[in-house]
């Protein structure tokens, strides 16, 4: 400004062409520093955009270990089933036919005793071995199903753009609880997306000090029978719309000694307790 002001003492015409030029200095600074900003601003919006992609990235890869970890796990169980079937199969088959000819042995030899007591220690040992096997087959059909493996593969196999599960049950269900809500959570997401259309779905499994509680929410059409509050507390099959399904999930639920109901608000909501003393 001091040149100015002493230009602006001495000749008139350079403080005009001072002050133009400060002005345009100006203009160009103001100019300049829009551009800083815009530029600013969009290296943070690529920055933010930078971000998302990496956190979807990382949910996404997360998501495909989890998968991978399901099908590995089911991979096993799967094995572990066939195996045990071969053996109930196989090994079953020959000691039940052993045990048919020693009764038959023991039939045609009665007149000697000693063989018939040899014959009797056969059969005996024969059928231990049978209810041995029969035992380790059991407990290896026992574990063929993991209900978090059953219900991710179900979750990614449904059609539904999302599905969710959420079961962190630090113990695992008894065998018969297991197949129940693996069947009503299939049910329940089949329904959701072939009568519902839903987008988005999310199974979760509590695990109570006093029951098992399986939830199959939805974000789909509401059918017109679950308007209805007296279907909803005695649902018969075939009424108003109510399918089989339906009626068949709350068969299961109750022969566990469980209830099955079902809530439209905030979201159609399938919800299954079964009390854990009855298992």
């Amino acid at each position: 400004m001091a040149p100015l002001a002493l230009a602006l003492r001495g000749d008139p015409d350079t403080a005009v062409s001072v002050a133009v030029v400060l002005a345009a200095v100006a203009a160009l600074l103001a100019v300049r520093s829009g551009q800083v900003d815009r530029a600013h601003s969009a290296l943070h919006a690529v920055r933010d955009d930078l971000q998302h992609r990496v956190t979807v990235l990382q949910e996404t890869q997360t998501r495909l270990e989890e998968a991978q970890d399901h099908d590995t796990r089911a991979a096993a169980l799967a094995e572990r089933t066939r195996i045990a079937r071969e053996i109930h199969d196989g090994v079953g088959h020959l000691l039940t036919r052993l045990l048919f000819q020693v009764h038959a042995a023991q039939v045609a030899h009665r007149g000697g005793p000693e063989l018939v007591a040899d014959l009797k220690r056969i059969e005996q040992t024969a059928d231990e071995a049978l209810s041995a096997m029969r035992a380790g087959v059991h407990a290896l059909d026992e574990k063929g199903e993991d209900l978090a493996v059953a219900l991710n593969r179900l979750a990614a196999g449904c059609g539904i753009n999302q599905a969710r599960v959420d079961c962190a049950s630090a113990v695992s269900p008894p065998a018969p609880v297991t197949r129940c809500l693996v069947a009503v959570a299939r049910e329940a997401l089949t329904n959701a997306a072939r009568h519902g259309r839903a987008k988005t779905a999310w199974v979760t499994v509590a695990d109570f000090p006093g029951f098992w509680r399986l939830t199959v929410a939805n974000d789909g059409a509401v059918p017109a029978w679950a308007e209805s509050p007296q279907l909803l507390r005695s649902p018969q099959p075939g009424a108003d719309g109510l399918g089989l399904g339906t009626r068949s999930m709350a068969d299961r639920v109750e022969s566990l000694g469980g209830t099955l109901r079902i809530l439209t608000r905030p979201r159609f909501t399938v919800l299954a307790t079964i009390p854990k003393e009855t298992t």
